[in-house]
């Protein structure tokens, strides 16, 4: 039997239709997966410095290929796989990017040559004498300080074990009086820096007491500081 210029065998079914929507579904997969995997690099490249950020690049490249992910028709088993592939590998890459970001916001950070502000080593310091010690971004909890004073007047008496430093912490410009904490030679102290945001500094305070030799003349060196916390 013919219809047309065409044969039909009776009880066979009808020719299927030209698929004209493949090449517009292909294209569409095609840019889904372009966007995504631009965002993500983008996303990735850009400057980051705090946990947070990391997270929401987490979430949102992983809801983009998410959704790339469900565009996907299920008969196109191989770019299913790769879509799935790419998913994975991004999310095992951004829980470990967390877990560093939170390594390096949490690690404690040694200052090289710390030393006060204006001053160094070799500058004398007697009764009342004060220094400052500016504190270097990033910022933590806390820093722990280490001071170790040397005599240059032995003659006056012992002048180290009767030292007293009171250290004050001023953050972004304001003095903290109840966080004030008060050390001596060769003993390490904390202070807190807990709400710093632009500048953290300690405001340092050598004094005798007032029958002790206040002619006492010392070095004032900082030994060691490890913001932590």
């Amino acid at each position: 039997m013919s219809v047309g210029n065409r044969s039909v065998t009776p009880g066979a079914a009808p020719p299927a239709a030209a698929d004209t929507g493949g090449s517009t579904h292909d294209r569409r997969k095609f840019l889904i997966l372009a966007v995504a995997g631009v965002l993500s690099w983008m996303l990735f490249a850009g400057p980051l410095d705090k946990t947070s950020q990391w997270a929401g690049i987490l979430s949102l490249s992983g809801g983009f290929w998410s959704a790339a992910i469900g565009y996907l028709p299920r008969v196109r088993v191989p770019w299913r796989k790769v879509a799935i592939i790419a998913a994975v590998v991004l999310v095992v890459a951004g829980g470990a990017m967390l877990a560093n970001a939170y390594f390096q916001a949490s690690r404690a950070i040694e200052m090289p040559r710390p030393s006060f502000d204006g001053r160094s080593a070799e500058d004398v310091w007697s009764q009342r004498t004060t220094g400052v010690l500016t504190l270097p971004p990033p910022y933590r909890e806390h820093a722990r300080l280490t001071f170790v004073l040397q005599n240059t007047r032995p003659q006056a008496g012992d002048c180290v074990y009767p030292a007293a430093l009171t250290l004050t912490p001023v953050i972004d410009g304001q003095a903290r009086p109840d966080d004030v904490r008060t050390t001596r030679s060769g003993q390490s102290v904390d202070i807190p820096l807990d709400g710093t945001e632009s500048r953290a500094q300690v405001h340092t305070l050598l004094s005798y007491p007032d029958d002790g030799p206040v002619t006492c003349r010392v070095r004032v060196m900082i030994t060691k500081a490890v913001l932590h916390g």
